[in-house]
């Protein structure tokens, strides 16, 4: 990514750094009022609709599930309109140390990320 960050990329990179600290109420500042997610997960499809309900998704897998996050890469840009955001992180929880990705597309609506689509590889043990 350039140096520039476009809004949406700044918006993105803020969502990676929210997730990344477990910040459950910068992860809903920075989603629509109308978000809805559709993530495809190992274990079937997760759909959300509203800023509470996603956030509340993101909280599960991030703020309620792990006590330390370590962000290992990320990736945030624009392509044909769509917001593309790719990260992957080690986690840890109760003495279990995890490795996962995500993949995700949305739209960006004012004044946050709207449409979410997401593909997860799940927790995996590292």
């Amino acid at each position: 990514m350039s140096t520039s960050a476009t809004p949406a990329q700044a918006l993105g990179e803020a969502f990676v750094a929210a997730l990344v600290d477990g910040d459950a109420d910068a992860v809903a500042a920075s989603l629509a009022p109308n978000a809805r997610l559709s993530a495809l997960l190992p274990g079937g499809i997760r759909e959300e609709l509203g800023r509470t309900a996603v956030a509340g998704a993101f909280a599960d897998w991030f703020v309620r599930y792990s006590t330390a996050r370590e962000l290992l890469e990320s990736d945030v840009d624009v392509i044909a309109g769509q917001l593309s955001v790719r990260y992957r992180m080690h986690t840890s929880t109760g003495g279990r140390a995890s490795v996962i990705e995500q993949h995700l597309y949305a739209t960006v609506d004012d004044p946050g990320l709207g449409d979410i689509r997401l593909m997860c590889t799940g927790f995996h043990p590292r």
